[in-house]
């Protein structure tokens, strides 16, 4: 069993990232997934249905991936 500092300490010497941003980086890509794919999803499902807690922290993290919003991207993959 390895324990969470270690596992913290190998996400962060191998990708580079704290383990909170690891596991946000696999929840923005699932929610990207679901923006693309669901359109009668609300974001607000999409934030949940991803693993993030509320909508806040999901604009933050996906925001800190992309530079725009979840409802910029949304708008941005139904356009093309």
């Amino acid at each position: 069993d390895i324990g969470r500092n270690n596992a913290s300490q190998v996400i962060n010497e191998h990708f580079n990232l704290s383990f909170f941003d690891f596991i946000n980086k696999y929840r923005v890509e699932e929610a990207e997934r679901l923006l693309e794919s669901n359109q009668l999803m609300t974001i607000t499902d999409i934030a949940f249905e991803a693993g993030f807690n509320n909508r806040v922290s999901f604009y933050k993290a996906f925001k800190k991936v992309h530079d725009i919003t979840p409802t910029e991207y949304k708008d941005h993959f139904m356009a093309s």
